[in-house]
């Protein structure tokens, strides 16, 4: 079978028009401070700009790699992911900002590990999932039989899975639950589509939310930021704990449909993170909701497109790096949203392509040339061969022996 080597051309363009609103979106979310200051270009952009085109730069780099390549590195991509995650808690490299250790420095230049941890996480997950069988649990005779042949080989077939969780926890140590939470949720997707049992999957999903549970009102200012969000809007919160989000509510709704104008806006005169976290909230304000609807639009094109892409790939790894960085995408996307609107609390969780933050657009860029290069090792296929690609009726054969009963 030929097949076509090449990028998808649709995933580049749309990737590089949400990049380019971004740049526009933080200069004029930050000049306001930048003219206070004597200048007219905030500092966010002159780390935003290089980080962006050097992040390009990158994932055309990756983009030419044979994606045999890339499936053999994933044992070392769990180990840099590992190793990054763990020199924030080294003296002299990683340091405390508000309470919080996620970034490492090494002169000018910081560096947050967690952006990374999900592209070895897509990389690890994809390669080790992949290259594992389907297992038919075997019938044992008694215990010791049971012990040899069942629980030790299924404990051996769930330690990419529990090597995950562990970089989970140390992300969520950091702690940055909101980041650890997007990585969990990539992995249970990766998992789904990595020919894992419905058993299993339904184990682990009641697992993970009970301990996503747990860690949320393990804390007291996790307990407290989530009592007094939904009081934000008393005499007592609106201005201290809850300010940034009653802030970008108002913007949202002073932009009315089709927004206050260019650099009109003053949610970004008020608002502590304008760049960052809360830089939809000037978008909504100056663009209203048609502008709002086409940011999201292109965000949730470039998803389905990965998705689509996903459902075309003839590899199993293929399938699931691009389904990885769909639920990536889609996920810290929705929270950002649903962050700015008052629908969850304040989290630390950038809009792809669109916030400031060099570490989080090299990191979403490479994974996007990781997309390009699976793409353009996998072509679309005319037939299937092997079960290299399985059906869901091949990869869950007891889900379908149920759904096809009437």
């Amino acid at each position: 079978m030929t097949q076509t080597k090449r990028p998808d051309f649709t995933l580049a363009v749309l990737a590089t028009i949400l990049s380019v609103i971004g740049v526009l979106a933080i200069w004029d979310a930050g000049y306001a401070r930048a003219a206070a200051n004597g200048s007219w270009i905030p500092r966010e952009l002159l780390t935003h700009v290089p980080a962006t085109i050097f992040a390009m730069l990158c994932a055309w780099g990756v983009s030419k790699i044979p994606s045999q390549k890339i499936a053999k590195v994933g044992w070392w991509a769990f180990w840099v992911s590992l190793a990054g995650l763990l020199l924030v808690f080294v003296p002299g490299l990683g340091k405390e900002i508000a309470g919080a250790r996620r970034w490492i420095f090494i002169g000018p230049i910081s560096i947050q590990p967690s952006e990374f941890a999900k592209v070895g996480v897509i990389i690890f997950l994809a390669a080790t999932l992949a290259t594992k069988p389907l297992w038919n649990r075997p019938q044992t005779k008694d215990t010791i039989d049971w012990l040899d042949r069942v629980a030790v080989k299924s404990f051996v077939r769930a330690l990419p899975f529990l090597a995950v969780m562990g970089l989970v926890l140390l992300v969520e140590r950091s702690p940055d639950l909101d980041t650890a939470a997007v990585i969990a949720l990539t992995a249970f997707a990766m998992l789904f589509i990595g020919r894992v049992s419905s058993k299993n999957l339904w184990t682990l999903g009641i697992a993970g939310a009970l301990a996503l549970g747990y860690f949320a009102f393990q804390g007291g200012h996790r307990v407290q930021r989530l009592n007094n969000h939904f009081d934000r809007w008393s005499q007592a919160n609106i201005d201290t704990i809850g300010f940034q989000t009653t802030q970008a509510e108002i913007a949202f709704a002073s932009g009315g449909m089709t927004g206050v104008g260019l650099a009109e806006g003053r949610a970004k005169h008020t608002l502590p993170a304008p760049t960052t976290d809360f830089i939809f909230a000037t978008i909504g304000e100056e663009f209203g909701l048609v502008g709002s609807l086409v940011v999201i639009a292109l965000l949730g094109w470039l998803v389905w497109r990965l998705m689509s892409l996903a459902n075309q790939s003839e590899s199993l790894f293929g399938r699931l790096v691009l389904v990885g960085t769909a639920v990536w995408v889609g996920s810290q996307t929705c929270a950002n949203i649903m962050m700015g609107n008052g629908t969850l609390p304040p989290m630390g969780i950038p809009l792809p392509f669109i916030s400031g933050g060099g570490t989080s657009s090299i990191a979403i860029w490479i994974m996007l040339g990781l997309c390009q290069a699976v793409v353009a090792n996998g072509g679309k296929p005319s037939a299937r061969s092997g079960n290299d690609n399985p059906s869901l009726e091949e990869a869950y054969p007891e889900f379908h022996r149920k759904v096809s009963v009437r």
